[in-house]
């Protein structure tokens, strides 16, 4: 069954300056077992589906890329939250209702269920760069609602993700950031060695790869 986002998304349009975040029906983590409960924040476009040239607009495009699923699965049995945080500037440049956002947005979190994946929260930036709002990434705007809501522990979390964007919202927010390879991460590892960011995230070719490197070091300790 395809989620509602319609229903359970508090937020509010795109013309206002908050973030709309979907908080799992079935999360029952208590705030203390949260807090002790590291997360992984997950990009959407280009990290765990493709990433289009010109948004995401259609149910056709929400399909998981090879590995992904098997991959965020893992984090669930070795104890991390799992977390979507998502611009989605294509609302506030009026190119894609928020209807139809929710809807693909809806297909994204069905296809992660359907293949076992338990994500306890998203977050849906829909404004436009324009708009100056505090929760489009690069700014921490989203982490930080995600963590409030959900009385999460940033320190010990991570940020997946294929944009420079994704890592500088990690490094505001004090997340561990890894850049993948996928979407537009070949191109925009150069971003970060202009902004000298370079030494500060982990760089791997996908979410598969990203997920070793976080649950390794936790099985060794």
């Amino acid at each position: 069954m395809m989620f509602d986002l319609r229903k359970t998304l508090k937020g509010s349009p795109a013309s206002d300056v908050s973030p709309c975040v979907h908080i799992s029906p079935t999360y029952t983590g208590s705030s203390i077992e949260s807090r002790n409960m590291p997360t992984v924040f997950c990009d959407r476009d280009g990290t765990i589906i493709e990433n289009q040239t010109s948004y995401t607009t259609r149910l056709d495009q929400t399909g998981l890329l090879p590995g992904v699923a098997k991959a965020l699965r893992s984090l669930n049995l070795a104890g991390w939250n799992v977390v979507l945080v998502t611009n989605q500037s294509a609302i506030g440049r009026n190119i894609l209702s928020w209807e139809r956002a929710l809807s693909v947005h809806s297909r994204v979190l069905s296809n992660l269920k359907a293949e076992g994946v338990h994500v306890v929260a998203s977050a849906i930036c829909p404004h436009a760069p324009s708009m100056n709002c505090w929760c489009r990434k690069p700014k921490p705007g989203m982490l930080y609602e995600v963590a409030k809501k959900l009385n999460l522990n940033l320190e010990v979390s991570y940020m997946i993700g294929d944009a420079a964007e994704d890592i500088q919202a990690a490094l505001a927010a004090g997340i561990r950031p890894i850049l993948v390879k996928t979407g537009r991460g070949h191109s925009e590892e150069k971003k970060l060695k202009v902004a000298g960011l370079e030494t500060q995230v982990a760089i791997v070719q996908d979410v598969i790869a990203a997920v070793s490197q976080i649950i390794m070091p936790e099985r060794s300790n």
